[in-house]
Order: C-alpha cells, then structure tokens, then sequence
C-alpha cells in the first residue's frame, strides 16, 4: 500500500473555493473536476477531504453559517452594549470581501441556490432565522418592543439583501453609507 501523503488544500480551502465558482457560476458550476483543474490538482486530493459533492456542498452551507454568521455574531459580543454589537454586526455584513470571497456574490448564489434546491433552503432559512433573531434580541436589549424588533430586524436584514443584490448591477444603489444610517435609525428607535 503506497503511503498516504498529507493534501496541500484544506477541506475549508475547497470549500472557499468551490464558494467562488458558486458565485461565478451558480450551482451547476460547482463541480469537483472543474474545481481541482481551476486550483491545479488532482480530484484525488478532493476525495481526500470529501466522500462526494453532496458533501462539498453541504460543508459550503456549514461555512456560511459558521463563519458568515455564527463567528460574525461572535466577534460583535465583545462590545459592551447592544448599539455597538449592531453596528459590529452591520460593519462586517457589509464587507466587500471575506476568505478572498466577494460577499454580495455569494450570498446572492447561495439565495438563487436556495430557490431552486429544498435542502439548500432549509439551511438558508435557518440562517435567516438565526441573523434575525439575533438583531431582534439586540433590539429588545435597546428596549425596542418585541413586534416592534421583529420588523426592524427584518427591515434590516431585507435591506441588506437588497444592498448585496444591487451591488451586482448598480455600484451608486449600493450605498453602504446608506445602509449604515438606516442602522443607526433603527438603533435610534
């Protein structure tokens, strides 16, 4: 038996990866030989991080959540008041780019991903869920009503959707600056 030599990628550079040709390409374009040939390797070193592309492509959505939510959320906790995780929190969902990846593309490939396959949505509407419930706990910790909270957040959240997806088509729609004192609005009450 030949010995097994250790892989020069990661399982989370893959991942990174095949996010990128998500964006570029939808969902259909996420494919491993086309993947290893754009990186220069073998499908082999894939194999060594993957049993299949349902497994790649469930480890793509892991990486959203975790890193693209759970861990943003986190960083936001080190601040000592609610306003201040909210702008942490909207400061680094507005990112241009993350892990080499353009934000906005990805997350509108993963949205249009989400539309057309149902294990996809299941995990997008989880995020959604837990980006939600996080800027509707804040809210209240302003001391926003709950009903009042909820639409907030979701005014925010839709709002950023909105920003990602003209940031694709129309730069001078796309205001961050815009989006920032919509933040402050909401956080002002």
């Amino acid at each position: 038996m030949p010995d097994a030599k250790p892989p020069t990628l990661t399982r989370r550079d893959w991942v990174i990866v095949a996010l990128e040709a998500l964006a570029d390409h939808g969902i259909n374009g996420v494919k491993v030989e086309r993947i290893a040939e754009h990186i220069n390797v073998t499908r082999g070193s894939f194999y060594w991080h993957f049993k299949s592309r349902a497994d790649l492509l469930d480890a793509m959505l892991d990486f959203w959540r975790r890193e693209l939510t759970e861990d943003l959320i986190s960083r936001a906790s080190s601040h000592a008041t609610a306003s201040e995780r909210l702008r942490s929190v909207a400061a680094d969902a507005i990112e241009h780019r993350s892990f080499g990846l353009d934000v906005h593309r990805v997350e509108e490939a993963l949205r249009f991903w989400a539309a057309t396959d149902d294990s996809a949505a299941l995990k997008m509407r989880e995020v959604d869920s837990a980006r939600i419930d996080y800027i509707v706990g804040e809210l209240i910790a302003l001391g926003q009503q709950r009903q009042q909270a909820v639409r907030r957040a979701r005014l925010l959240y839709l709002a950023l959707i909105g920003l990602f997806t003209a940031r694709g088509y129309n730069g001078e729609l796309a205001d961050d600056d815009a989006y920032a004192e919509l933040v402050e609005l909401v956080i002002a009450r």
